[in-house]
């Protein structure tokens, strides 16, 4: 990847980004199911992306399939991948069999119908949904195909004449929407376990990498990385901070330098320098006990007053605390959603009131029973008081 990709991978690797990329090709190598969560912004779907591309190149896979969330968002991470293949040179150079008929195409798909090489047809397609590769003598990619389908959309049945899915991509398969619904929820596992579950066909063992964000407690990616509800996904979860600082006070304090700068009307500190100084001041005592996933994650930005935006990934990410909250920071950052106490939405259907009947004869009060409740207003009633008022 830092060969081909420079702009795209200009950072040393961090240890987690090269465990995630070990999982991926191991799982190209030798099929399975592996399930991640990593924070937002921390690269896995550009390095998944750059896996995906070594992975065709070298024919470890014949068939990777992209699904996402949606169409559209599965559609990019095709198109980013599609671009490589048509405008990397250095791809080009060491890969000419593969790209070179691409190229040759000149951005015009249509070229692609009556493309030879050596007088034989290259079947090459090259489409926004999938492509299929040219047919070379010799090449490992000969022929490999690349979909991308949404999840929110028919992935059932997926197969171009003989050739089924072999790798299937999941990248985070959560809209906003679809994690705060149960009914989607419960929708999109189904698709997830039958669907794309049944699309290599018998005989064929399936490599399936879950690649995600955990959005709360009741979405799929809470429960795909959840080793005691999907054991076979064999889910981990990482957060950016992967041990907090023993002085939890002193950056109590940073945060209230911070966020009374920004309150200020008189004196306004709108980059939170009092904070930054007090942290330059009290670093290494702040820093102690703490570590940290990628130490290059802050904004090195020089400010009009000489000083960095940020001096460490551990202010980042107090920063993040201090300007959008802890939850938004353990949710987003950590993969550790807190428990909420908000309405859920269910998506009430009659099948969902028929199981949740108690069975009981109307108008009959069970022998056991202590308290009789004749109505609750749930409107704003926090979730853990509805539970112990029912």
């Amino acid at each position: 990847l830092a060969h081909y990709m420079p702009a795209k991978f200009s950072r040393k690797f961090t240890s987690i980004q090269r465990e995630l990329l070990t999982e991926v090709i191991y799982i190209a190598r030798h099929g399975g199911y592996q399930s991640i969560a990593d924070r937002r912004g921390g690269g896995k779907t550009s390095i998944t992306e750059g896996a995906i591309i070594y992975i065709i190149c070298n024919g470890l896979r014949h068939f990777p399939v992209v699904t996402a969330a949606t169409g559209d968002d599965a559609a990019r991470i095709l198109a980013n991948m599609k671009y490589e293949f048509e405008a990397n040179p250095q791809l080009f150079e060491d890969y000419p069999e593969i790209c070179a008929p691409i190229w040759a195409l000149e951005g015009a798909p249509q070229r692609a119908a009556m493309q030879t090489v050596d007088g034989k047809r290259t079947y090459l397609k090259w489409g926004t949904d999938h492509v299929r590769f040219p047919r070379i003598d010799g090449s490992p990619a000969s022929g490999a195909i690349m979909a991308a389908r949404g999840l929110d959309g028919a992935v059932r049945g997926l197969k171009f004449g003989d050739d089924r899915p072999d790798f299937l991509l999941i990248d985070d398969p959560d809209s906003r929407e679809s994690a705060n619904s149960e009914t989607q929820t419960r929708s999109r596992e189904e698709i997830i376990e039958r669907d794309l579950g049944g699309l290599a066909g018998p005989g064929i063992r399936v490599a399936s990498m879950m690649l995600c964000t955990i959005q709360n407690r009741r979405c799929i990616a809470f429960k795909y990385t959840d080793r005691p509800q999907k054991p076979a996904w064999r889910g981990r979860r990482r957060g950016l901070i992967q041990k907090w600082p023993d002085r939890i006070d002193l950056w109590d304090e940073y945060i209230a330098l911070r966020q009374k700068g920004m309150q200020n009307e008189k004196s306004p500190d709108p980059e939170g320098r009092a904070a930054h100084n007090y942290y330059l001041k009290h670093r290494k005592a702040m820093d102690r006990g703490a570590e940290v996933a990628d130490t290059h994650c802050f904004v090195d930005e020089v400010l009009d007053d000489g000083s960095q935006v940020e001096s460490s990934t551990l202010e980042y990410a107090y920063n993040i605390i201090s300007d959008r909250g802890l939850d938004a920071f353990l949710t987003e950052y950590q993969n550790e959603p807190p428990e909420e106490e908000t309405p859920q939405e269910i998506g009430i259907t009659a099948n969902l009131v028929q199981e949740r009947i108690n069975g009981l004869d109307k108008w009959v009060v069970p022998a056991d029973c202590q308290i009789v409740t004749a109505g609750i207003d749930l409107a704003s009633v926090p979730v853990r008081a509805r539970i112990a008022a029912a």
